[in-house]
């Protein structure tokens, strides 16, 4: 409904006076009538009249004229509906003007504005001594005069015009002549008659009078028209046809107003307006009124029409009430009312009317020259704004003074008020970094994130209204700049957020409500403007925020030097703008940030810390480009016309400055670009289109459509008219599309309008609890009624404002959970350890039947644990499901199912009633009422209940019901103390499925005294409960007891696996966040530093919201506060799961998260020799084949396109590496150094280096069983990272595998094999080729260029990093030996190499077929020449023949027999022809692996001995698995790269134990030789020489000449970790008994003694009694 105090009517009236003579001097018979005739009075014949006429306007608008014409028009300008035209009338002139406007629809009009003589005035008015009364008639407004003109106007859109029968012929306008013939009443101005509706309409259009580019006068785009099927709809019964039915409301009626023409109207407004039902009320108001006007009695309509009469406070409806109602100026005017009753709403007992409110007699207000003034109303008295009066309250007086209008003021009409209006107003902004520019035009950048003053009243003027504007800014992606997050606006005694975790909507004191919105009558206005947020007030105070980066806040002059904040004083001296609260000079704008500080929130930061950042001059000369921000400024682009009205050259150093910082973020652009759009059209420049598909382009909401101009005031179901308070300019943002209207932030169908109560708009399906109490809970139903109903807040709930809403919200929670073994902690407290392997109830809720509780069940499905080595029974959690709201929806590795689905998070269902989620390492499901699950898709999981659950839940988690002695209560109630039955009664049966209840006695997992001592050290589980240790903030909120006992039952089931300890301490962690305590600094890098997933890092305090992908946050909004986790890094963005590029962002439609290819397969994009498949609703992309290179022998090379070549280099090259666009392959990189081995014309694979993932592998010659990762030897087997790479032995070789299909073996002796999928080619290049399919150009070097021999092509691929201390060379350059064609010819016979060829009596025919020879025995004819038939040749060249055949599934029997090529095996072990490629081996001999591949030749280790590091060993003396990797008994290790967690292989307790130190500060962690160590910084020297001559470490120089035995230097500090050692020597005169000689060194270290003596030239003594 539009306020009343905004409507108003145009009626001029003038009266004349005659001569003395007069037509009251003489008396007429009664067929006769006065007339005066040249200035005298005379009788004439009576001329037929018609009666009392009547015009309307209404709904679309529809007229009808006086004289019965009916016509729509659907003009939208100011036109003349009646006047007196008759010229030298003796009449008294009038003149009533209505202006019309779109509501919704360009197609159709409605009559929006009615004016009384330029002011605004409370109601009744009386003028000119009674002749012209203004008062309320029911539901309308009403002026009459004394001369027969009466004009009613229902504040909407029903106008009625009766008029005097003596004005018959003598009007003009959309009324008609009244002449009493329709047919002439299209007459215009000039007296001819109009073709149309359209240009009669015109003809009376009124110029100038409001300036307005809307106005027009005919519908935009043409006039629709309506189908048949739906007038037919709308003229039933349950819609217009409630008009002449029969025996319905209105029947009493249709013989005195005819119902057909309301009828009709009532149709084509409700088909034109989409069903609206508030078109169909005004309707039938409509007819009502005229009916009811006739005297007629209507029936009461609106319950059947679902027309819900609203009235304002202290009033009733009444379909029959009086048409006086009692006012203040009138108390009794009811009982003096003649007219005939009407719909209205009446004042309760004890009320009257005050202007537009029932009020209480005594709160009425003054009368003043005809005006009604309500109490403390206060009002200019003149034209000039020199005379102020005010109603008195409680006095009924009017008391004025004297006053002028301050300075920077004048006195004019403003909204039909009379005020002091300023003289101009000043603008200050904060966008983007944010970069603020002041009231007085000061520009600065502040990067401060807490909470902010920008704009206050700091002055004590009691003529200026105090408010209050305060900025919070957060970070989004980096944290050296911030963006403005929420702006709140305190202002008469409200509070108004708007912030961007709720878009489109506002907070108003911390509610949540629809836009748009009037608050405390109209002193404060908010609605939506294109994409802003725009608060008014009627002090002239504008606040503007488009919920994500840009603030403006308009101030009129008026408030100049008042004013103290962020943005300045506003005293027209820009120099002063930066003075600090309190100070008295300006400072730098972070000092100056900062004092304006109002509030802290936790974490937030006074802006950069140190020197802030810069931008790169590269970077921002490609930023400047027309591309990227240029477009501001470019003088042919979209803002051309807009660069004299609004300078482009700061909004141009802004956009550079943000997107250079964001390393050039489109979403960053945009935003820049945005913010001089918006300042451009807010001047009213003309923003050309600048927006494109691939540029910038926008999303809108469903329903609604970009427009570069779109309308700043659109139409609303709250209400149909623009909002109060929008200036109508064009901005640019998503408008509702045709047929459509915004219901809140949704565009709608008009017929889905929501529902307006107390002032404020609810959706349809909207449940609210209005007066902030719950005791009554209302709905908008789907007809637009408000269905309420008696309600109250149920057990352990509170009615009370949280997150926005308004409702009964659970008082505490409930939080159980499952971690590790699995442990459980019931809702209540108990602790439980349970092992069944099957899927068990969790918890779900249980008899919530008749409340309105929501049902729900959390299932667990459990399986035994892979970290569990050995017999004993332990699981752990692998799946978690929960149903809810017909939901199931299924979290595992690392996957979302939801009804079957696979989806990538973060999912929104049912309009945020569940969500889901990733927070740092948990996937998270949430939903509206509070229930969480919370889940590491590892090892816990957490569900927590609203406290109104309590006692209404059921399951392993137990009752909730605040006694842990009953939780052991089973699905049939009853209650055992049997862990296992217990457990077992929450299983859920599912067919064909194996599975294990619990484990009882020697079954289930314990942990002995000497284990449990070393893992509740500090260095282990200790940590957690450590007094005072980081965990010391949270033991109050959370006994850290249990977790610690849980933590040493874990740690002793893995055998102390370093990834359960972080796992379960990680657990503690996570729970003390739950319950508000964030634990900081727990992790080092040496104690359980976190690993993040690609083109992120590890923060204690992760916030990935803050640079996520466009549209993620309006799936999931962001959390309100942070916990640890991986944080993009800058330039990438965070999508939900990972962190990408931003070009990999993926779309966000419906409440789902689909990654860029949106279709399967369709939008693939597979790479040439890919083939995709569809898995999990996801497009994979597989490849077709794997390619195969190798080297081995001389080395022989054969490349993935099967090009075989020889090359003798010795360096070190590429043997293959990732080259060229990748399009998301992982990169890698092989290569290999080759040496000789006594004959510098060939050469052998010395050592092969993988880079992959970020690690450097390396495995060298001789070296069985050990690799060296990043520099530091490990033993084999080897899992990296989450099982990205993986090393281990196979047979008698090296084979490592990563999880995209590269393979590498090497036989640590002389045989490479590399096996790549078919996806990589064309993406490699190297000495294995290009892996391009053609053997033909595989000789190109690094440039892509052709080379012209392969000696050149080898060299090309030497890589930078060579042995400095090993030359090398490419080719044998001197002395190379030669092969004659005698040894040819021999080698090439069947007892050699010909053994491979030859046509009969060959073993390795059956391979012959599948595999060609040639190349092997070409191979192996050189190799015998070359090396003058070595043996050890020949048997490599058959082997690398047999190995590949094996590759192909041909096994070759007894070929080592046949050819004298036995395979030494080392000590405990014994040759075998086909052994399984899977040996056992430590760290798990007793684990079954799972193996593939054809069986291998290899040395198998004899029974009882397994594999332990490449050497055969007892099964008994396995060490240790420590973090995916192999230690052997006793060997010490660093855990970490710093040096600071020192672990042992402890043989005695089986695990490796660990303890935190560190290198001495002479000392410094380094690699050296594969070993990690702390190792001196530097080495002091002493010498004791000739006579002797001694020199101190420290340098002194002194002679001693004793021939005694002397402590020459030994350890003589007790510092930990320093090895004891002592050195003596023992001098002897040599001649001269004035000076001695050293004799004998006595060396005693590591329990031995080693003497050096000159009796035993060139040996050593060791032990004393033995010589070496």
């Amino acid at each position: 409904m539009v306020p009343k105090q905004q409507c108003n009517l145009i009626v001029n009236v003038f009266l004349f006076s005659v001569g003395s003579l007069s037509c009251s001097s003489i008396t007429c018979s009664l067929n006769e009538v006065c007339e005066m005739s040249g200035g005298f009075p005379s009788c004439v014949t009576r001329p037929v009249t018609p009666q009392h006429g009547t015009c309307w306007a209404m709904g679309d608008p529809h007229y009808r004229t006086f004289d019965g014409r009916r016509f729509d028009f659907m003009g939208t300008c100011t036109y003349v509906i009646a006047k007196n035209c008759e010229s030298n009338s003796k009449l008294p002139a009038f003149e009533v003007l209505a202006q019309n406007e779109n509501r919704g629809s360009s197609k159709v009009s409605y009559v929006g504005l009615v004016i009384i003589d330029n002011s605004l005035w409370s109601l009744p008015i009386v003028l000119n001594n009674g002749k012209l009364n203004l008062f309320q008639c029911g539901r309308s407004a009403v002026i009459e005069t004394d001369f027969g003109l009466s004009v009613r106007y229902d504040w909407d859109h029903n106008l009625v015009v009766n008029l005097s029968s003596s004005f018959a012929g003598k009007t003009c306008g959309l009324c008609g002549n009244f002449n009493g013939s329709p047919a002439d009443d299209f007459t215009t101005p000039s007296g001819a008659q109009a073709g149309g509706a359209v240009a009669f309409g015109s003809s009376w259009k009124v110029p100038g009078l409001e300036p307005d580019p809307k106005c027009i006068d005919d519908c935009v785009g043409g006039c629709d028209t309506c189908s048949s099927s739906l007038m037919k709809t709308y003229g039933s019964d349950l819609y217009c046809g409630l008009i002449e039915k029969q025996n319905g409301p209105f029947n009493k009626c249709h013989l005195v107003i005819d119902p057909q023409a309301y009828l009709e109207n009532c149709k084509f407004d409700l088909c034109m307006g989409g069903g609206l039902r508030q078109l169909l009320c005004k309707a039938l108001e409509a007819y009502t009124e005229a009916c009811q006007d006739a005297g007629i009695k209507v029936e009461d309509w609106r319950k059947m029409a679902k027309c819900p009469a609203k009235c304002p406070a202290n009033s009733h409806y009444e379909i029959c009430g009086n048409a006086c109602p009692a006012t203040c100026s009138d108390p009794t005017a009811p009982s003096k009312c003649k007219r005939p009753c009407v719909e209205t709403c009446t004042c309760d007992n004890g009320f009257v009317l005050s202007g537009d409110k029932c009020v209480p007699a005594a709160k009425c207000g003054c009368t003043y020259e005809g005006h009604y003034i309500p109490a403390g109303e206060a009002f200019w008295a003149d034209q000039r704004c020199k005379r102020w009066c005010k109603c008195v309250p409680g006095s009924r007086h009017v008391e004025c003074q004297d006053k002028d209008c301050g300075p920077g003021q004048q006195c004019n009409l403003v909204n039909g008020i009379r005020r002091c209006q300023a003289l101009s107003h000043s603008t200050c902004h904060a966008t983007g970094d944010p970069h603020y520019l002041t009231f007085d035009k000061m520009r600065f950048d502040f990067q401060g994130t807490c909470v902010y003053q920008l704009a206050a009243l700091c002055s004590k003027d009691p003529e200026l209204v105090p408010f209050e504007v305060l900025v919070q800014n957060d970070h989004r992606g980096s944290k050296v700049v911030s963006y403005t997050k929420l702006v709140q606006i305190n202002v008469y005694s409200t509070s108004i957020v708007i912030t961007n975790t709720h878009k489109d909507l506002i907070l108003v004191n911390n509610e949540l409500v629809n836009l748009p919105i009037n608050l405390n009558d109209g002193q404060i206005s908010v609605h939506k403007s294109g994409w802003y947020a725009v608060v008014t007030t009627d002090f002239g105070l504008k606040v503007t925020f488009n919920w994500q980066s840009a603030a403006f806040v308009t101030l009129p002059s008026n408030y100049m030097g008042a004013v103290c904040g962020l943005c300045g004083n506003y005293n027209g001296k820009p120099q002063d703008d930066l003075t600090p609260k309190g100070g008295n000079t300006p400072v730098k704008p972070a000092d100056f940030g900062t004092s304006w500080r109002v509030a802290e929130i936790p974490g937030c930061i006074e802006g950069c810390k140190g020197v802030c950042p810069t931008c790169d001059i590269t970077d921002k000369i490609q930023y400047e480009k027309k591309d990227f921000c240029g477009i501001i400024r470019d003088p042919e682009g979209p803002f051309r016309e807009c660069h004299s009205k609004v300078d482009p050259a700061d909004y141009f150093e802004d956009c550079v400055y943000d997107v250079c910082l964001y390393k050039g973020r489109k979403d960053v652009l945009c935003q820049a670009i945005t913010s001089y759009t918006s300042a451009c059209q807010e001047v009213g420049a003309k923003v050309h289109s600048w927006r494109t598909s691939q540029f910038c382009a926008v999303k809108c909401p469903k329903n609604s459509h970009y427009e570069v101009c779109a309308t700043a005031c659109p139409a609303t179901c709250g209400s149909l008219a623009p909002p109060q308070g929008c200036e109508d300019v064009c901005e640019e943002g998503c408008a509702c599309d045709e047929d459509y209207i915004l219901s809140g932030n949704l565009c709608v169908p008009f017929s889905q309008c929501g529902c307006v109560h107390n002032d404020r708009y609810y959706r349809i399906g909207e449940v609210f609890y209005p007066n902030g109490q719950c005791q009554l809970q209302c709905k908008c139903t789907q007809d637009g009624e408000v269905e309420c109903k008696n309600f109250s807040c149920g057990p352990n709930e509170k009615c009370m404002i949280e997150n926005g809403v308004q409702k009964c919200h659970p008082v505490g929670k409930g939080v159980c959970q499952a971690s590790g073994d699995p442990h459980y902690l019931s809702f209540d407290g108990r602790k439980f350890d349970f092992q069944g392997t099957c899927t068990y109830t969790l918890s779900k809720s249980c008899g919530v039947e008749g409340t309105h509780l929501k049902a729900f069940s959390v299932q667990v499905e459990n399986v035994q644990w892979d970290q569990m080595r050995g017999k004993k029974k332990v699981s752990v959690t692998r799946l978690v499901g929960v149903e809810v709201y017909g939901f199931t929806l299924i979290m595992r590795n690392k996957m979302l199912g939801v009804n079957g689905e696979f989806n990538n998070l973060p999912v929104n269902l049912n309009d945020g009633a569940v969500k889901v989620y990733q927070e740092g390492r948990n996937y998270v499901i949430a939903t509206d009422f509070e229930l969480v699950v919370t889940y590491d898709l590892v090892y816990h999981v957490t569900v927590t209940v609203p406290g109104n659950y309590r006692g209404k839940v059921c399951g392993l988690c137990g009752n909730f019901n605040g006694d842990k002695n009953d939780d052991f209560q089973m699905a049939n109630h009853q209650v055992t103390n049997n862990v296992n039955v217990f457990g077992t009664s929450w299983k859920i049966t599912i067919p064909n499925v194996v599975c294990e209840n619990g484990c009882e006695g020697d079954k289930c997992a314990n942990c002995d005294a000497a284990h449990k001592a070393v893992f509740s050290k500090p260095t282990y589980c200790g940590i957690i409960a450590a007094a005072n240790g980081p965990f010391v903030a949270c033991h109050s909120k959370i006994d850290p007891q249990l977790y610690f006992d849980d933590c040493v039952f874990d740690l002793c089931a893995s055998n102390g696996e370093g990834n359960v300890l972080c796992d379960s301490i990680a657990a503690y962690t996570y729970n003390c966040h739950l319950a508000g305590v964030d634990v900081k600094n727990w992790r080092t890098p040496s104690f359980c530093p976190m690993k993040c997933f690609s083109n992120s890092h590890y923060e204690m305090c992760a916030e990935t919201c803050s640079t996520s992908c466009p549209g993620l946050t309006e799936i999931v909004e962001c959390p309100t506060g942070c916990t640890e986790g991986c944080e993009c890094d800058t330039g990438f963005l965070f999508n939900g799961q990972t962190c990408v590029n931003e070009t990999e962002c993926g779309c966000y439609e419906h409440g789902k998260t689909y990654k860029v290819q949106f279709y399967p397969c369709k939008d693939a994009n597979c790479r040439v020799q890919e083939e995709c498949r569809v898995e999990k609703g996801e497009a994979l992309c597989v490849p077709k084949f794997t390619g195969t290179c190798w080297a081995w022998g001389d080395p022989h090379y054969h490349t993935f396109d099967g090009y075989n070549f020889d090359f003798q280099g010795t360096c070190k090259y590429v043997i293959s590496k990732t080259c060229g666009t990748l399009g998301g392959l992982v990169p890698f990189s092989v290569n290999e150094r080759n040496d000789n081995r006594g004959n510098t014309a060939v050469s052998y694979v010395r050592e092969v280096d993988v880079l992959v993932y970020g690690y450097a592998i390396t495995i060298r010659k001789s070296q069985v069983g050990q690799i060296t990762v990043d520099g530091e030897l490990v033993n084999l087997p080897v899992q990296l990272g989450d099982g990205e790479v993986t090393v281990f032995q196979r047979g008698n070789t090296a084979e490592l595998q990563t999880d995209f299909g590269l393979v590498v073996t090497y036989d640590w002796n002389w045989h490479i094999v590399i096996k790549l999928p078919s996806s990589y080619y064309g993406t490699v290049c190297g000495l294995c080729g290009n892996f391009n399919g053609k053997s033909g150009d595989e000789l190109q070097n690094p440039t892509g260029q052709a080379v012209s021999s392969v000696i050149e092509w080898g060299k090309s691929w030497q890589t930078p990093d060579q042995d400095k201390d090993n030359p090398c060379w490419n080719t044998c350059e001197k002395n190379c030996p030669t092969c004659d064609d005698n040894d040819k010819k021999l080698y090439q016979t069947q007892a050699f190499c010909g053994a491979l060829t030859a046509q009969t009596n060959n073993v390795f025919q059956k391979c012959n077929g599948k595999l060609d020879p040639q190349a092997f025995m070409n191979s192996c004819v050189y190799d015998m020449c070359l090396n003058k038939g070595d043996k050890k040749m020949l048997c490599q060249a058959l082997d690398s023949y047999n190995q590949q055949c094996r590759e192909d599934g041909i096994i070759i029997k007894n070929w080592r027999k046949t050819f004298g090529c036995p395979m030494n095996c080392q000590r405990n072990s014994h040759y075998e022809e086909c052994a399984s490629p899977c040996q056992p081996s430590c760290p798990f001999p007793e684990e079954k692996q799972m193996c593939s591949g054809t069986c291998v030749e290899a040395c198998v280790c004899d029974t009882g001995y397994v594999l332990s590091a490449g050497v055969c060993v007892p099964a008994k003396t396995c060490g240790c698995s420590y973090q995916g990797r192999y230690f052997k008994p006793g060997q010490q290790f660093w855990a970490d790269e710093t040096c600071g967690r020192l672990c042992t292989c402890d043989a005695t307790l089986g695990m490796v134990t660990c303890r935190d130190t560190s290198c001495s500060s002479n000392e410094k962690c380094t690699v050296i030789d594969g070993e990690r160590a702390c190792r001196p910084v530097s080495y002091g020297q002493c010498t004791a020489s000739g006579d002797p001559h001694y020199r101190t470490f420290d340098g002194r120089k002194y002679d001693f000449q004793g021939t005694c035995e002397y402590q020459l230097a030994g350890l003589c500090s007790q510092h930990a970790g320093l090895v004891p050692f002592n050195v003596t020597v023992q001098n002897d005169n040599r001649g001269s008994k004035a000076v001695s000689y050293t004799k004998t060194v006595k060396i005693s270290i590591h329990g031995a003694t080693l003497i050096i003596s000159k009796e035993y030239p060139y040996k050593v003594l060791v032990s004393i009694d033995e010589v070496v």
